[in-house]
């Protein structure tokens, strides 16, 4: 579970604001990988059995695999930051849009 590649819906995870309080009070450092470890400890064995996840490699997590629409070339994945890309190698309609 990659900290930027997920979403939910309401209802799954109450009192949210609560658990991150609790979480980052009770460690002695924050580092970079400290949201990786809140959605491992935390959030994770919250929704592991309500959720759909999308897997066309590794079989595991009753993954799907991704719809034959929209795959995208090789090189790309999803959640890669497409303005590294060169402009030759930048699949049409895939750019980085502004936070809204």
């Amino acid at each position: 579970m990659l900290a930027g590649l997920w979403d939910g819906t309401d209802g799954l995870l109450k009192g949210m604001q609560k658990q991150i309080n609790i979480f980052f009070t009770s460690r002695n450092t924050i580092d970079r990988k400290v949201d990786q470890i809140f959605l491992g400890e935390i959030v994770w064995p919250s929704i592991r059995k309500a959720c759909l996840s999308h897997n066309d490699y590794f079989d595991c997590f009753d993954a799907r695999p991704y719809s034959p629409y929209g795959h995208l070339p090789r090189g790309h994945h999803i959640g890669m930051n497409v303005n590294v890309l060169p402009e030759r190698e930048r699949v049409p309609g895939l750019q980085a849009q502004a936070p809204a």
